[in-house]
């Protein structure tokens, strides 16, 4: 649409009127259109859009004249020009080199906190009415349709490939405007399970006084090789529950989600099925063999382990000591009598300190126990609520854990190790 269009210089003559109230000084070309109420599409014609000299020859024939100061509109911080568009254009087809990106993007502005203030400000002074239509549409309409024609991108609201403004100050191309602008990638999320073989391997890093207390953690190895070759800025770990360090996660693993913050490619170029195996591979590497990632994929932030974790069921395999010698007959017909078996648990004793007091109702759903060559020693199989203290269940806690198994079998009983078999999650997560 070519700015000499009849239809659009008809629309425009019911914005702009012979004589304006309290013009404001050094207002560029697009901000006298956005006191006016101009639209940012007009009669079909991206008005914002259309070239500075012509919006002015618009406004002339109109016989509304505007100051041609490109660089220091207060009502736009200098964000409206052609000048400046064009520098911006520069910094982002710069920027945007350092990563591997799909075709489309999206912009979000954020002004500087004084801007709405100044806005105020500026209307008592000269009276001017303030602008109707809003700065960051407009500048998000007009900037894109550039990046649109001269980086050959489509503009995507859902897009992965952000273009960050950040204006904190009225903008000048004779200043460095590389700090304004930064290109920000979504988050890639991966999801699978994971093994743990070690009783000497935190989940997350445990340091207390920055004095290390185990050797590694979960997180670190799966993270390393993540961040090596994506070039990422963070990652954040969320698991369906946790074990204790002394615990080994076995079976078919306990399912976990990390988020790649601010990576430098978009997933569409992580070749997922080789990247995944290598990942699998380099994390079994990094542990010592003590880690194993299994059914891993590239997923979305759509799953929530958080919501479902205290819905499913855990699966639970102990040693245990038991102080009397009982018929290993009569034992599992009694006990598998009692299931489902509620239990209150308050606040163990060990995590007292870092966890409120509370009471909590929890439900075993089934109890297996199989005597070992020593009359006094058995394999203990459960099948619990999520969040059951296991090992409570077992000893009793002081009696903070009631019925517990001492108390059912009628002697003592404690816990010598503690394995998990099988973490139950949504049918979808594999």
């Amino acid at each position: 649409m070519s700015w000499d269009d009849e239809s659009v210089r008809s629309a425009l003559q019911r914005y702009i009127q012979v004589e304006t109230k309290g013009q404001v000084e050094n207002c560029c070309v697009r901000c006298r259109l956005r006191t006016l109420g101009v639209p940012c599409k007009l009669a079909g014609c991206d008005v914002y859009c259309l070239p500075q000299p012509t919006l002015e020859r618009l406004c002339e024939v109109n016989n509304n004249h505007t100051e041609a100061c490109a660089n220091s509109c207060k009502l736009c911080l200098g964000l409206l020009t052609d000048q400046v568009l064009q520098y911006f254009c520069s910094v982002i087809q710069t920027k945007l080199k350092e990563f591997q990106v799909d075709d489309t993007f999206r912009i979000s502005v954020k002004l500087c906190e004084s801007y709405k203030d100044q806005l105020l400000q500026l209307a008592c002074w000269t009276d001017c009415p303030l602008p109707q239509v809003d700065l960051k549409q407009c500048f998000k309409w007009y900037c894109g349709t550039e990046i649109e024609r001269q980086l050959h991108k489509k503009f995507a609201v859902d897009s992965d490939v952000e273009i960050r403004i950040e204006v904190k100050q009225v903008v000048d191309v004779g200043k460095e405007l590389e700090d304004m602008v930064s290109i920000v990638l979504a988050p890639i999320y991966f999801q699978g399970r994971y093994r743990k073989l070690s009783r000497r391997l935190s989940q997350s890093p445990w340091i207390v006084d920055n004095v290390r207390l185990a050797p590694d953690s979960i997180e670190e190895c799966l993270y390393d090789y993540l961040m090596e070759q994506l070039g990422a800025k963070e990652c954040r770990f969320s698991a369906g529950g946790r074990e204790d360090v002394d615990v080994r996660m076995l079976g078919t693993g306990r399912p976990f989600i990390i988020q790649v913050l601010e990576p430098k490619c978009t997933s569409s170029y992580v070749n997922h099925e080789r990247f995944l195996k290598e990942w699998s591979r380099r994390v079994l590497l990094r542990s010592g063999g003590q880690v194993q990632v299994l059914d891993a994929k590239i997923s979305n932030a759509s799953f929530s382990l958080k919501e479902s974790e205290m819905m499913k069921q855990k699966t639970y395999r102990c040693v245990v000591y038991i102080s009397k010698s009982l018929n290993e007959g009569i034992i599992a017909e009694y006990l598998s009598s009692l299931v489902p078996l509620t239990i209150e648990q308050y606040t163990p004793l060990r995590v007292l300190h870092r966890r409120s007091l509370a009471k909590r109702k929890r439900v075993i759903h089934s109890i297996q126990l199989r005597k070992m060559l020593n009359p006094h020693f058995g394999i203990l199989d459960l099948v619990t609520d999520a969040g059951t203290y296991v090992k409570e269940f077992i000893h009793g806690d002081l009696g903070r854990t009631r019925p517990h198994l001492g108390s059912l079998l009628g002697c003592e009983t404690d816990i010598l190790q503690l394995d998990v078999l099988h973490v139950d999650i949504a049918s979808d997560w594999g």
